[in-house]
């Protein structure tokens, strides 16, 4: 049961009329109430379920749940339960006098909405799963991080789909998930790619956006697109399609060797993220002086066989050979700097 201390903090003052807010999707901005409750101020603000004497643990737990998903200057005020829809109401505790949707913006409204329907969850031991559609859009950069954070917690608990094109989200999302310090609590992730096929949308990929890859995987996949297309060379060395495709693959070359740059230094700054994780720091005495030349060269070389293919004059494609050579490189160069870095132990 709540203390005294904590049961005032809970009730705090008790307004006669409050606006009446389903949580879905968010809440009803100010002016476009579509309901009243009258609430008499004896009234307890705490839906009838977390009354019953079994269920009286509930009440501190929703509490809890919303105040550690958003600002301390907002108080959830629980209205009442209706037909299984909770309502309730958000006020200013430093102004409570003051309609909160004359001072909330739009990310605000969100992310009370959120906080509030992830509290809601402590009263669902059902376990069912809940789908997000772009969850942390207006918001800052603090809150974000708080709502990857709290979805990773769910995410161990139950089914949670997100749908988002956010890519900086995207990555803070699976940081959350995976990168913890205790491996019991880690979340497991699946990602899905959703793009428009043909000018029909829908079609779902098995894997996660190309600038969400990591270079073991980009690499993997550029090593069958080459594989299925040896036969335009093999047909017309001198073809425009084998032009145009080994122009493709160079290009993504580059852009890979720039990605297993960023694998390499994430154990201590990942992409996107402005955290330093001074405990992976140790993980980057693995790279040496020989790795950065060994880089600097085979990247020259994508640059150079990307000019060679673009001359406006006298365009020259390399040969599928010469293209795998350098994918051999690069797959070589990602295995021993993986393996360095893994042999090394952090605290």
């Amino acid at each position: 049961m709540l203390s005294k201390e904590r049961h005032q903090t809970a009730t705090g003052p008790n307004p006669q009329t409050v606006s009446a807010e389903f949580w879905h999707p968010y809440p009803v901005p100010a002016g476009k109430e579509h309901n009243v409750i009258q609430r008499p101020p004896q009234e307890k603000p705490y839906p009838d379920k977390l009354l019953e004497p079994n269920k009286l643990w509930l009440r501190p737990r929703v509490l809890a749940r919303f105040r550690s998903q958003h600002p301390s200057e907002f108080r959830p005020w629980i209205a009442r339960s209706q037909h299984g829809v909770s309502r309730f109401r958000v006020s200013l505790i430093e102004s409570s006098s003051s309609n909160a949707g004359d001072v909330l913006s739009e990310g605000e409204y969100r992310c009370v909405a959120l906080a509030g329907f992830m509290a809601e969850l402590a009263t669902n031991d059902s376990g069912s799963g809940i789908i997000f559609d772009d969850p942390v859009s207006s918001l800052d950069h603090l809150h974000r991080k708080a709502i990857a954070q709290r979805l990773a917690e769910e995410g161990r608990t139950r089914q949670v789909i997100v749908f988002t094109h956010d890519l900086p989200f995207l990555f803070m999302l699976r940081s959350a998930c995976t990168h913890v310090d205790d491996p019991a609590m880690r979340t497991d992730v699946a990602l899905r790619h959703i793009q428009k096929k043909n000018r029909t949308p829908g079609h779902c990929r098995n894997e996660a956006p190309d600038r969400a890859q990591d270079a073991f995987t980009r690499l993997k996949t550029m090593h069958k697109h080459l594989a299925n297309c040896r036969v335009q060379y093999e047909n017309d060395p001198d073809s425009t399609m084998w032009l145009v495709t080994a122009r493709g693959l160079i290009d993504s070359l580059r852009q890979t060797w720039e990605t297993a740059i960023e694998d390499a230094v994430s154990p201590v700054l990942k992409t996107f993220s402005s955290k330093v994780d001074t405990k992976g720091f140790a993980k980057l005495s693995a790279i040496t002086e020989a790795d950065a030349t060994t880089m600097r060269q085979h990247y020259g070389v994508c640059s150079e066989l990307l000019h060679k293919a673009s001359d406006a004059l006298n365009p020259v494609a390399p040969s599928p050979d010469d293209v795998e050579q350098e994918f051999d490189a690069l797959q070589t160069w990602l295995d021993a700097l993986a393996e360095r870095q893994k042999n090394i132990k952090v605290p």
